[in-house]
């Protein structure tokens, strides 16, 4: 805390306690941010590690963490610059260490970024983040994310034999145990099922991670498209496998049909298997940048449980947790409510 209060006053704010019951929720502390004539009332919360699985083990809701009246201010040694690009496209507070910080109000934003501890870099071999301590093991890496995909997709896996919830998840036996004894751990998953009261909560933190971990591993080539993206989409449906009938190519994002968008501006693609010559066969040339692309394929990890003798989902379309992570990493207003909708339609099944 005194390196953190350090920080912050080079920056022109001061971090002090503030005894006051608007404050008092377990494992937080109650401070005021100062600066210049004004002042924000906050809860400072202590997480180690600064990451998202870090945060499920404070066991404060995301909620409570984002109140506008009495927002939480994560506090720790260091975050690494991914869970900081999360935590921002979250809306939470943060302060480390290092100088890394992150405060949005109406009246006062810091955004400082990039700053790494030495003393930290050279003991953790370049991953100052990275504590090395028995619970420090991040939920939403690749690998375990992919199992999270599973589960939130198809809830009774998680009843079932773990060599079940490794071949949806598309990830081996025993990296599938890791991740349920991990979500058992922090709370997502109890006697053989997903906590419903946490389930939105962990669909929160599994989506927010999505774009800089596990979605980011996805990308397979990225392509620009003469034609509308709807006319794109209606290809994509009319012809859904490879020359060899063993590809399905699945719909993911705004370009997912029945979302009620009448001009999609994205195509997102995944498929197990990419051919450059589908390609071609669409006539899309490759885009010059990823941001300038209007066609993106990604791998496709998951298989379908329901249909495990022939490995094809039942329709080409992606997860709805994928589709739904897929939406909110645009950022784009106008598809925060088509996401929302997405989800509740989903989460009501």
């Amino acid at each position: 805390m005194r390196a953190v209060r350090s920080r912050l006053m080079s920056y022109g704010v001061t971090l002090t306690d503030h005894n006051s019951d608007a404050t008092h929720v377990k494992g937080t502390r109650g401070a005021t941010l100062e600066f210049g004539p004004s002042s924000i009332l906050v809860r400072v919360l202590p997480v180690s590690p600064m990451t998202l699985s870090g945060l499920t083990r404070a066991n404060l809701r995301l909620d409570a963490i984002r109140d506008a009246h009495v927002p939480a201010l994560v506090v720790g040694r260091v975050v690494h610059e991914k869970t900081a690009a999360t935590f921002r496209a979250m809306g939470i507070w943060f302060a480390d260490t290092a100088g890394n910080a992150y405060v949005r109000s109406a009246d006062v934003l810091i955004d400082v970024r990039g700053r790494r501890p030495r003393s930290l870099s050279s003991r953790t071999g370049g991953h100052p983040d990275q504590e090395h301590t028995p619970h420090s093991a991040n939920l939403f890496s690749a690998g375990r994310a992919q199992v999270v995909t599973a589960l939130l997709t198809w809830p009774d896996l998680a009843a079932g034999p773990v060599r079940k919830v490794a071949a949806a998840a598309g990830v081996s036996t025993g990296r599938a145990h890791s991740a349920l004894a991990l979500l058992e751990q922090v709370g997502y998953l109890h006697e053989g099922a997903l906590r419903e009261d946490r389930v939105d909560e962990l669909l929160d933190l599994w989506a927010a991670a999505y774009p800089q971990g596990l979605g980011s591993k996805l990308d397979v080539a990225s392509y620009d498209t003469a034609s509308t993206i709807s006319e794109a989409r209606d290809e994509v449906l009319r012809q859904t496998s490879d020359d060899n009938g063993t590809d399905m190519l699945e719909l993911s994002g705004e370009s997912v049909p029945g979302l009620g968008l009448t001009t999609p501006l994205d195509l997102i693609v995944y498929t197990q298997d990419w051919d450059p010559r589908c390609a071609v066969r669409h006539r899309w040339r490759a885009a010059a940048t990823r941001a300038d692309a209007q066609v993106h394929i990604r791998r496709r990890f998951w298989t379908d449980p329901r249909d495990e003798e022939t490995g094809k989902s039942r329709a080409p379309v992606a997860p709805w947790p994928v589709v739904y992570a897929d939406l909110l990493a645009t950022n784009d207003p106008r598809l925060t409510e088509v996401a929302k909708d997405w989800r509740d339609r989903h989460r009501a099944r």
